[in-house]
């Protein structure tokens, strides 16, 4: 709620509704400068993760799509018979039988919020940043449902990462979501969901979504799921994705949305690493028209995943799957539960998700996002985003999330304050705030090093930031290896993993480059060994390796074989020298005088100039 620092970056690198409303679909998303796109309700702000909604055929480039009704609800009809009306409805749903434009991040400028008026946006940045807990402490027991009240509005310390919001406070997150709304109004619509298939949708009502909540959540207990067990949610976008999520927080389980477009490779890398017990998902998926094999990605997963005991596995299609002996038909068992469950009252600081996002050193990190502090933020954040467009009792009480259910030396290194407009610089938090993550699961030091160390004092953020003169922030890009490709974050390394499988290829790099569609592409340099054979067939099959092991849009968009890599005496790759030759910026490469042989800028110049001279003679 403060204006965020700016601080010398460390390094130079950086769906047609039948009623008559049309929201319209969104198109390519454009432009260089990107911020994460909106999120709804408590669910994570991006890396892995399914989404909510489908993409609608033809809606090329169009990112998945949500409609929801103000914030933090959502849900889905698969003809079980003797469902009760609001499951049968919802599941029913499923079965078909047959981008967001860039904006600047805005800040405020100090003078600006010093010369606020009181109550107005300007002062309560001030007061946030001035008595962060009498301005918190407001918010939580104004817009939350507790069980016992908090005693403490926080205890957080950057110097080693410690961070608690509303300790002693005991609540319910999908009360929180639900319960308190159906008791308002329950026939009141919660989710709008605009389905693969042009021209439908469907309207779940809060009652409805809350009965289908408590039915899947009795499942879960019913299939040995228990507060602080670990579930895994690889499902397409769909009100049941969003259902399985609130069930996991009724009965108090950990969950851990993995997108649905991961490989079986990345999916077991992410449930052991977790230690599921449990994975939900659905029998095929529909994206775009195409059909995914769901069922058969996670089959593969599982044989190398000795945690789980069970598969809870829809129908999103009519076509059937094998079903072995940790497959439970979901829907049946949905069908044998009462619609009421009692929900576990957790304490603020207890575990709500893992959100894994791929991590620079290869292996995917799983952030941790607890009860209250998340739940407080998402709304918050809700709430003043878009106040202009969201109020319940005005008419107007819509919201369209366009966002997967998931993530989203010049200077010196002592992390001085960047003051003033018009200046450039890393982007730095000096305050905690309730929605922070609050550790890497299994790996707090990876969290303190990632985040904590590279500023003292500062919650690094990764991004690069522009402050303009008026006090608007511009988000420039990460200033670490990790590259955002279509709204999906990559580690460089996970993709250089991916490839370095293959027999023949001795070393790999990975840089980002900007893409008119996507934001960001991947540009691979590789070194074959000696016996590589035919260059054009290894990349061939690198290309292959990565779709396989990662996902397709992983995939680099350019793959160029050369003899060797621009290294440190040390051994590290220069990246940076690789993304100013790819980017047309070779006549200021700057400080080279680390390399190990300067000469091999030459040589990957004259071989990228080749590959561009062979690319427009093929054109």
């Amino acid at each position: 709620m403060h204006a965020p620092a700016l601080l010398p970056p460390r390094t130079p690198s950086q769906r047609r509704e039948k009623k008559g409303w049309d929201p319209g679909r969104s198109g390519r998303e454009a432009g260089r400068y990107r911020t994460r796109a909106p999120r709804c309700g408590w669910w994570p702000e991006g890396g892995d993760g399914a989404g909510l909604a489908e993409t609608p055929k033809g809606a090329y480039g169009s990112p998945p799509q949500i409609l929801v009704q103000e914030c933090l609800r959502a849900s889905g009809k698969m003809a079980a018979r003797g469902l009760g009306r609001s499951l049968g409805r919802l599941l029913g749903s499923l079965s078909w039988r047959s981008g967001q434009p860039a904006r600047p991040l805005r800040g405020v400028s100090a003078p600006a919020a010093a010369a606020a008026q009181p109550g107005s946006y300007q002062a309560q940045i001030a007061q946030a940043a001035r008595e962060p807990a009498a301005f918190w402490g407001q918010l939580a027991r104004d817009m939350l449902v507790w069980d016992t009240p908090y005693h403490t509005v926080w205890d957080c310390d950057f110097s080693s990462g410690k961070i608690g919001w509303f300790l002693g406070g005991q609540l319910n997150v999908s009360v929180n979501c639900l319960d308190q709304h159906v008791r308002k109004s329950p026939e009141s619509v919660a989710l709008i969901w605009e389905r693969d298939e042009p021209g439908t949708e469907v309207r779940i009502t809060y009652r409805e979504l809350l009965e289908t909540t408590c039915r899947l959540a009795n499942t879960l207990k019913r299939h040995g799921i228990r507060r602080g067990d670990h579930v895994a949610i690889y499902m397409p976008v769909s009100p049941l994705a969003v259902a399985a999520m609130l069930a996991c927080a009724r009965v108090g389980a950990v969950h851990t949305v993995v997108f649905a477009g991961f490989s079986a490779e990345s999916l077991a890398g992410r449930i052991n690493d977790a230690k599921c017990k449990v994975v939900i998902t659905f029998n095929q998926g529909l994206r775009g028209g195409r059909v995914v094999e769901l069922k058969k990605i996670v089959d593969e997963a599982v044989k190398h995943c000795p945690t789980i005991q069970h598969v809870l596995v829809a129908h999103r299609t009519d076509n059937k799957v094998h079903m072995g002996r940790l497959d439970i038909p979901l829907e049946q068992e949905m069908a044998k539960e009462d619609t009421v469950c009692a929900p576990e009252s957790m304490s603020s600081e207890d575990m709500l998700f893992l959100l894994y996002t791929s991590g620079s050193t290869g292996t995917p990190k799983g952030l941790v996002h607890t009860q209250a502090g998340y739940l407080l933020y998402a709304a918050v954040t809700h709430r003043w985003e878009n106040q202009s467009t969201v109020r319940p009792g005005s008419g107007s009480t819509r919201w369209w999330g366009t966002a997967d259910a998931r993530w989203w030396t010049p200077g010196g290194k002592q992390g001085n304050v960047v003051e003033g407009g018009d200046v450039s610089g890393a982007l730095c938090l000096s305050q905690a705030w309730p929605g922070m993550a609050r550790t890497i699961y299994g790996d707090h030091q990876r969290f303190m090093e990632a985040y904590f160390k590279p500023y003292p004092g500062y919650y690094f953020t990764g991004d690069g930031a522009y402050r303009t003169e008026g006090g608007y922030y511009q988000i420039t890009g990460r200033m670490d290896d990790v590259i955002n490709i279509s709204g999906h974050r990559l580690g460089t390394a996970e993709i250089e993993d991916s490839m370095a499988s293959h027999p023949t290829v001795a070393e790999t790099a990975v840089i980002g480059y900007p893409h008119d569609i996507k934001g960001e592409a991947a540009f691979a340099f590789i070194v074959l060994k000696d016996n590589a054979g035919d260059p054009d067939l290894v990349v061939k099959e690198v290309r292959s390796a990565v779709a396989n092991k990662i996902a397709k849009y992983a995939v680099p968009d350019q793959i160029l074989v050369v003899k060797r890599l621009p290294k440190t005496r040390s051994g590290k790759v220069m990246r940076r020298l690789l993304r100013k030759i790819i980017t047309g910026r070779a006549q200021d490469l700057g400080d080279t005088t680390t390399l190990e042989d300067p000469h091999v800028i030459m040589e990957i110049l004259k071989v990228y100039q080749k590959y561009k001279d062979k690319q427009t003679a093929a054109q």
